[in-house]
């Protein structure tokens, strides 16, 4: 007699296992869900300087700099942020145009963008005429807004070049434009571009970056702002110190050893969300899940490098109450933003260290 299995069999075993996988695609998919409404932000108001007064207009989590950056953007000086991925530069922007209660524009620089996709160009229309294609940035510049350029440092030195009369002295040239070929910018109209490196050339992880020209960066002179990370904001996306003195701590050994891999306020979140689902049985399973594109040799660094009460905690599923009140003593008692001391020093010594740089040169 045949052990093969029969046709039908075969059948039933497969649509157990669909039916299976499904529950649990579906379990997945709601435990994200949750996550998500789990963690949001509690709504914080700010007071924003605006027309000789004080109003408050932003709801939820705010980084410290926001009222230098919405009074810098009021007066009408271009806005750079510059700081990691992930740092929360694009939402910023956005919370600027909240603030001043303007439109809001965003256009991503990609590699080889040409001066068209800001000034326009002429396209053939159904009636095979000419017809001049209106951009998001003209729309800005002649209606007002808050229009965001995100990428700068990624951007065509021709590209830059023609917008420098518009953010020097407000007024812009549209060569290819028969109608209205020199405009002048609105009142309203304020811009800001946002970059990972400080618009000096490539750097150790944004290593396709440019080398923008002094006259570009200039444009900025006054409304330049480093993004770093927001150690208070990662406390609310990731409230769990277990999993949040694991990152962080694998950030600081990141930067220490100059490893080409960023931890990001955007990690954090997701690792917060990953870890509601319930499919990660440890702190440090759920990290190397984060790792798994990162060299043996990086994964091991960082495994080695580890302090041992960190290690404990990431590698047990549960705390006790115990555990967990030390852990959150110790979370405490290392500063409001929720950073252990070791790695917070570290990043002071960073930046210290790049202000003797800077004055060295």
């Amino acid at each position: 007699m045949s052990n093969k299995p029969s046709k039908v069999s075969d059948k039933l075993s497969t649509k157990k296992v669909n039916t299976v996988l499904k529950g649990l695609t579906s379990y997945v998919v709601d435990a994200m869900n949750q996550a998500i409404e789990d963690i949001q932000i509690p709504p914080v108001q700010v007071p924003v300087f605006k027309e000789n007064q004080h109003i408050t207009t932003l709801d939820g989590h705010v980084n410290n700099q926001i009222g230098k950056i919405i009074s810098v953007a009021q007066l009408g000086i271009p806005v750079c942020l510059f700081g990691g991925s992930g740092t929360g530069k694009t939402t910023i922007a956005k919370q600027v145009s909240l603030a001043l209660d303007l439109p809001f524009y965003c256009q991503t620089i990609t590699a080889g963008m040409s001066e068209s996709m800001l000034l326009g160009r002429h396209m053939l229309d159904k009636d095979k005429g000419m017809t001049y294609i209106q951009t998001p940035f003209l729309n800005a510049v002649e209606n007002g807004g808050v229009f965001l350029l995100d990428e700068f440092d990624a951007i065509d030195e021709n590209c830059a070049l023609a917008i420098n009369n518009l953010l020097e002295f407000g007024y812009l040239n549209l060569p290819m434009r028969t109608e209205k070929p020199a405009i002048e910018a609105h009142k309203d109209f304020r811009f800001i571009a946002c970059a990972n490196t400080k618009l000096n050339g490539a750097s150790l992880i944004h290593n396709g970056r440019n080398q923008l020209d002094g006259a570009t960066i200039s444009r900025f002179d006054g409304g330049i702002f480093e993004i770093a990370y927001d150690l208070t904001l990662e406390r609310l996306l990731c409230p769990r110190p277990n999993i949040r003195l694991l990152f962080q701590e694998a950030r600081r050994i990141v930067l220490q050893h100059s490893i080409r891999k960023e931890i990001s306020t955007r990690t954090l979140k997701r690792a917060e969300m990953l870890w509601q689902t319930g499919m990660f049985k440890t702190p440090m399973e759920l990290l190397h899940h984060f790792m798994i594109n990162w060299s043996e040799q990086e994964r091991d660094l960082i495994t080695e490098e580890l302090s041992e009460e960190i290690q404990q905690i990431a590698n047990k599923a549960i705390l006790t109450e115990t555990e967990q009140q030390h852990l959150e003593e110790k979370d405490n008692a290392d500063g409001e933003y929720g950073n252990h001391s070791e790695g917070a020093k570290f990043l002071e010594s960073l930046k210290e260290s790049e202000v003797v740089d800077a004055t060295d040169e």
